[in-house]
């Protein structure tokens, strides 16, 4: 087989500056930017301690934010399986203008005695959970939802039947209204019954939670449990 020579003089050099700067492209279009990455990250965000503007991060599970600072779309904590961007110095979700947080707050209410043939508002007051209402008012607007078992604790004097009223009292709407009539004829019954009711409450606007006791006779109602949920932080 003939041996070559090794290529020397000009075709050397032409070859070497068409191949060093096709090289240096190549390598700026794999590594970009020092701060540019590949694709989002999932990880705990309150942890990055100085994010990048355009960053884009997956939260790998429900977080607080603690001291990083958010827009207020972002609620008071991270959620899992959620992406979020920083942007303007700020972590912003992806869904601008509404946080996926439902938070729950449980509340009770004390016996209170409503007399026959007449009725009786019924005091909520925070029992566990994030303090979503606030003397009955919520404290953020929302989508909110309400479920309240509500119950007779004493015995009946002849009909045993009670109705259940509860309302939205919307500063900003037509309040709305739901109500549950329960029955029974067994005057030694316990009757209860459940009422629930959802809408967009604004900051201000109540809950007002009442029973028609269409008993001859005073009767005792409490409530084991009354539940509040915001759906969706619309502030």
């Amino acid at each position: 087989m003939p041996d070559y020579l090794k290529r020397v003089g000009r075709d050397v050099t032409d070859d070497i500056l068409v191949r060093v700067p096709e090289t240096e492209k190549k390598l700026a279009r794999q590594g970009g930017p020092a701060t540019k990455r590949l694709s989002i990250d999932r990880g705990s965000i309150p942890s990055v301690a100085a994010p990048f503007e355009g960053q884009m991060m997956i939260q790998y599970a429900d977080e607080a934010v603690g001291s990083t600072a958010v827009s207020p779309d972002v609620g008071d904590t991270f959620i899992g399986e959620q992406p979020y961007y920083f942007s303007n110095q700020e972590w912003r979700p992806f869904a601008s203008g509404i946080a996926l947080n439902a938070q729950t707050e449980w509340l009770e209410v004390t016996s209170t005695s409503v007399s026959g043939i007449s009725t009786g508002t019924l005091t909520l007051s925070h029992l566990s959970g994030p303090a979503l209402v606030t003397s009955g008012a919520v404290t953020t607007r929302g989508v909110y939802t309400i479920d309240a078992v509500c119950l007779a604790i004493s015995n009946a004097s002849s009909r045993n039947k009670f109705q259940f009223l509860l309302n939205m009292v919307q500063t900003a709407f037509t309040a709305a209204t739901f109500a549950q009539d329960v029955y029974s004829d067994v005057l030694a019954d316990t009757p209860e019954g459940t009422i629930s009711i959802t809408g967009v409450m604004d900051i201000g606007d109540t809950f007002l939670l009442q029973v028609f006791n269409e008993d001859t006779g005073s009767r005792n109602f409490s409530c084991p449990s009354v539940r509040v949920t915001r759906i969706l932080d619309l502030s």
